[in-house]
């Protein structure tokens, strides 16, 4: 997919011109892959592209509080009206409060307390902001002033960000979601903190913040998201399907549908060819609007492991967070080995074939009918085209985790318990699995996966099936406990 080109005001440094230019693909306001240029195209030096990088993301992650702000004054907005069914019972609020007082030994009534200056800190910083993005380009000199609001406000955000971390930590150990506490005066505190949450731990694929220092949180981003001299890294997906797909839809829009327009206006086509027309551009844009989506999401999220993978060769982790890495690798892992056993991709197959079924049919009756009734055949068969090209898109869409737990299965979002399967059977020559559970064991879900990923799935299946007394059926030959 290509790079959605978004560049800055260029920086003038040593008589030259650069600016920065990349994508903004991770939960971060900052570019996420990127490169820094002269203006003649070549790449900035190390020293160059981490100024310009550095002063970029601080006026990035500035409009990212901003708005922040503006949310969070919205949402306390929306919290008093009279109709809001969310309310936490004010004593339960309270006595929120004096629980995590009494473990953490700090009042979060200081949070609230500390908004005001917190507030005056932000909008010198709006303002100084407001000022170098009206310049045509920048020198270093520039962000003086910019430089001076930016530290004076994270000096006093560093310790308020800290205490969030460890606010919103405490309420989901105590299984306390953000709409439930509407009316307590904290709702806004929760939101606060998950929204830097994202910033700092979902931005670079960490389940919690290993970096609190926005400085270093910065040239972290750097450091992940420069790309590497002639593109070197392999590309995160495929976009060749993709592409098949953009090209047909601009072939439907602007070559067939309006010259289909003008034949019907002629008299050459009838108004069911038209609408057969109309019907087939339809599908086809659905289908390409829904794998537009899924393959951004699919780059995110490859990008995110990507990141995850190379977080600690960073130079940022092994100078400064070495220690802090380590212990939350060994978490990690400590984790990942008492909760997911295996996982591997997959997709339900009975969409796909209802699809392409019910279209062939009806693509048949349109062809019977066709002497009678010309406007019905040609509606039948434009519907029934428009069912087997979402059928063939659902081949492409329905790709999902599959998550072998221990006492359960992660079916994408359906979760099955072991005691609630009755029996697996994968098939030897194909690459399908089907789970019958106690609910409909007659109908059992049917999941295709990859022929790459069979032997390995067979093998973490049957030793589910045997750790949770289930029977597994492996092309005929039948294990029972």
């Amino acid at each position: 997919m290509n790079m959605r080109h978004r560049p800055s005001i260029s920086l003038m440094v040593k008589g030259k011109m650069y600016v920065t230019v990349g994508q903004k693909e991770l939960h971060a306001p900052v570019f996420s892959h990127f490169d820094v240029l002269d203006h003649t195209g070549k790449r900035a030096d190390h020293q160059t592209a981490e100024t310009m990088y550095t002063y970029v993301s601080m006026l990035q992650s500035t409009i990212y509080l901003e708005k922040l702000k503006d949310r969070l004054v919205k949402s306390a907005t929306n919290e008093r009206k009279s109709d809001n069914t969310h309310w936490m019972d004010g004593d339960s609020g309270e006595m929120t409060r004096l629980k995590f007082q009494s473990e953490y030994g700090v009042d979060i009534n200081e949070l609230q307390r500390d908004q005001e200056r917190i507030a005056a800190l932000l909008e010198d910083l709006s303002i100084q902001k407001e000022y170098l993005t009206k310049l045509d380009h920048w020198y270093v000199a520039d962000f003086q002033a910019f430089q001076h609001a930016w530290d004076a406000f994270w000096q006093v955000y560093q310790q308020r960000m800290s205490l969030l971390f460890t606010f919103r930590e405490f309420l989901l150990g105590k299984n306390i979601v953000e709409r439930t506490m509407t009316g307590t005066g904290l709702r806004q505190l929760y939101e606060e903190a998950n929204a830097l949450h994202q910033l700092f731990a979902e931005s670079i694929a960490v389940n919690k913040p290993l970096i609190t220092d926005i400085d270093d949180w910065i040239t972290c981003q750097f450091q992940l998201g420069r790309m590497e001299p002639n593109n070197q890294h392999a590309p995160l997906v495929s976009d060749r399907w993709y592409r098949f797909v953009q090209s047909v839809f601009r072939l439907l829009w602007w070559g067939i549908f309006p010259v289909a327009l003008i034949l019907t206006a002629t008299g050459v086509f009838s108004r069911g060819q038209l609408i057969w027309t109309g019907v087939l551009l339809l599908v086809w844009f659905l289908g390409y609007r829904i794998h537009q989506s899924k393959l951004k999401k699919m780059i995110r999220e490859r990008r995110l492991a990507r990141s995850k993978d190379q977080l600690g060769s960073q130079p940022i982790i092994k100078e400064t967070y070495q220690q802090t890495f380590t212990q939350w690798k060994q978490a990690e892992e400590e984790r990942l080995q008492t909760e997911k056993i295996y996982q591997f991709r997959a997709k339900l197959t009975a969409l796909q074939n209802i699809a392409v079924g019910a279209g062939l049919l009806l693509f048949l009756f349109g062809i019977l009918v066709r002497l009678t009734n010309v406007e019905a055949a040609m509606w039948c068969m434009g519907i029934a085209i428009g069912l087997i090209v979402l059928g063939i898109f659902l081949g492409k869409w329905c790709w999902m985790d599959v998550q072998i737990w221990a006492d359960k299965l992660m079916l994408g979002k359906l979760k099955v318990s072991g005691r609630s399967v009755v029996y697996i059977d994968m098939k030897r020559r194909r690459n399908r699995f089907s789970v019958s559970t106690l609910g409909d064991p007659t109908r059992p879900l049917v999941w295709k996966i990859r022929k790459g990923d069979r032997a390995e799935a067979r093998k973490h299946l049957e030793k589910w099936c045997d750790a949770n007394y289930t029977s597994f059926i492996w092309r005929g030959r039948k294990k029972k406990e």
